[in-house]
C-alpha cells in the first residue's frame, strides 16, 4: 500500500513539473491582446497592441476575456494530465477511468 502512495506522490510531482513547463498562449480575435501562462496558471507574458493604449475600456475588456480564456484552457489541460496519470496507475482490466467516473 505504501508503494501505491509513493507512486501516486511521484506521479503528482511529475504532473506539477509538466504543468510548469506547459505554455498556453491565448489572444483575442484580433490578436490585440496575447496572454501566455503556464499550466500552473501563472502568467508568463502579456502582449498588448499599442493601438489599445488609447482605449482603456477596450483594453480592460480584452484583458479580462483573454485571461479567462487562457485560465480555462490551463484548467482543462491540468484535468487531462491528471486523468491520464491516474489511468496509468489502474490495474489492467479495470477499464477506462473516464467511463468509470461517468465522463
Amino acid at each position: 500500500m505504501m508503494d501505491l502512495f509513493g507512486n501516486l506522490q511521484q506521479k503528482q510531482e511529475q504532473i506539477q513539473q509538466d504543468l510548469a513547463a506547459l505554455r498556453i498562449t491565448k489572444a483575442d480575435g484580433e490578436a490585440l491582446v496575447k496572454i501566455t501562462l503556464n499550466g500552473l496558471r501563472e502568467i508568463q507574458d502579456i502582449e498588448i497592441d499599442p493601438k489599445l493604449m488609447a482605449d482603456q475600456d477596450q483594453l480592460q475588456d480584452l484583458l479580462v476575456l483573454t485571461l479567462n480564456d487562457a485560465l480555462e484552457e490551463a484548467k482543462m489541460k491540468e484535468a487531462e494530465m491528471t486523468q491520464a496519470s491516474m489511468q496509468e496507475m489502474l490495474p489492467p482490466g479495470l477499464g477506462n477511468l473516464k467511463d468509470m467516473l461517468g465522463g
